[in-house]
């Protein structure tokens, strides 16, 4: 192995770092004020199956209590759970809208192989979530399903999308991990130099996929502001804690790949929101894929102020009711 070599996988292992924790999102959310979440009276239910590998799968449902408008499957980001978005849940459910969150395979309450976030390829992912909409369009057949995802979670839903192993009526979509460029003292590295680092990295986790990469805890600490919810994240049990391993990056890196030769086969309903001052994934990269996609039925929304999880930021209600309407002009 050249110095060369070990040196480019060393500097980006800090880029990475920080994409990846920020797809494993910025800010938790300040104290719920909303009366919808607050005093939610609709179902929650919870549960697990067990996958094709032998894994237990973890999933949890929140019902409204009255009208049933639509499905919608929420998928996070990495490191966290679908715990993360249960402000998300409620506040959709009050509205009418049933949401199914799965902890993907090896993140959460889900089991997986070796180390947390350790994964060969995306179709892992996918194969499960494929089961999880199955059961979701059997137990709800009237209903259309939509898939919502933040960041390594839009990622993934656009994979599955595209592979023709998930069938959605629409995406909603926060920050997706579509072209990662971390900003490093507000400076991003050229779009080609980006591109051989992200190369770099990925045959690593080809030649030592089980190698320790990315410092979860640390990243947190480099991409939240408030000391605060710094704590939270990091005293969250079902958060992951340890180092994630080089093949996480390749896997990410492959699903990119497709994605980028793929992406303008999308053809349904789009909506995205991405904040104005992301520096892990840079507007641009939204702005590519609105360009991109083939449907003419799409939003991106640019929110000024705003970093990666714009779901989670304060002024996330404001983003949560815009996306209900927008469900709500789109579900019959």
């Amino acid at each position: 192995m050249n110095e060369f070599f070990r040196r480019q996988v060393r500097i980006f292992t800090i880029l990475v770092s920080l994409f990846l924790c920020a797809c494993a999102h910025q800010q938790l959310p300040a104290p719920v004020t909303v009366s919808e979440v607050e005093h939610f009276v609709g179902g929650h239910n919870t549960g697990t199956f067990i996958n094709d590998d032998g894994y237990r799968i973890y999933g949890q449902t929140w019902i409204p209590a009255g009208e049933q408008k639509a499905i919608i499957l929420l998928v996070h980001g990495t490191a966290l759970h679908s715990g993360t978005y249960a402000h998300v849940g409620k506040y959709l459910a009050s509205h009418g809208y049933i949401v199914h969150g799965t902890d993907l395979q090896g993140w959460g309450r889900s089991e997986g192989k070796a180390s947390k976030g350790y994964i060969e390829s995306y179709d892992e992912y996918t194969q499960d979530l494929e089961r999880v909409s199955a059961d979701l369009r059997n137990k709800y057949p009237k209903l259309r399903l939509y898939g919502m995802g933040e960041s390594l979670g839009a990622g993934v839903l656009m994979y599955g999308y595209l592979k023709n192993t998930l069938s959605f009526d629409g995406f909603l979509f926060s920050g997706p991990a579509f072209k990662p460029n971390p900003a490093l003292l507000g400076i991003r590295a050229p779009e080609f130099l980006n591109s051989i680092n992200m190369s770099l990295v990925a045959g690593w986790g080809n030649i030592f996929p089980g190698w320790p990469l990315i410092p979860t805890d640390l990243g947190l600490k480099m991409t939240i502001k408030d000391p605060v919810i710094q704590e939270q994240l990091i005293n969250d049990p079902n958060n992951t804690h340890t180092w994630l391993p080089a093949c996480y990056v390749t896997a990410m890196v492959k699903a990119m790949g497709y994605l980028d030769k793929n992406i303008a086969k999308i053809r349904i309903p789009l909506y995205i929101s991405h904040g104005e001052e992301d520096n892990l994934i840079p507007p641009s990269s939204s702005q590519e894929i609105y360009d991109r996609v083939s449907t003419n039925d799409k939003v991106l929304n640019i929110h000024k102020g705003m970093y990666h999880a714009t779901w989670l930021e304060a002024g996330r209600f404001e983003i949560l009711a815009d996306m209900k309407n927008w469900l709500d002009n789109h579900y019959q």
